[in-house]
């Protein structure tokens, strides 16, 4: 229960906040979170990681939708990359493993400190 609730506050506050501050924020969120809020390292982990992939991933697609795959098209060709999917389950990687690593930083510094 308390890792839907740590995904849930991650998201949120993820979606809300990159609308002002840059996208290093989500490292910022995870790191208080995993830090407060986290009971074992591995639900640390896992809670940053699954908000942020979220988030990032339905934000994408939805940009991605409403230009019509214009830039996709184009990183496709230049990558060589198989489909516009692709290009969105990346970067979201990218955020899920940037958040994710923060709030494991966070739940780990608790037991040091």
């Amino acid at each position: 229960m308390q890792l839907i609730r740590n995904i849930i506050i991650i998201a949120l506050l993820s979606f809300l906040l990159q609308l002002v501050f840059p996208w290093w924020i989500i490292c910022l969120i995870g790191f208080i979170v995993g830090y407060f809020g986290a009971d074992k390292p591995w639900q640390a982990f896992v809670a940053g990681f699954c908000a942020v992939f979220l988030v990032w991933f339905g934000y994408a697609f939805y940009i991605d939708h409403n230009n019509n795959h214009l830039l996709s098209s184009k990183i496709i060709q230049l990558f060589h990359l198989p489909n516009a999917v692709s290009i969105i389950i990346v970067s979201a990687l990218v955020g899920g493993l940037s958040c994710g690593l923060a709030t494991l930083t966070g739940r780990l510094l608790k037991n040091i400190a």
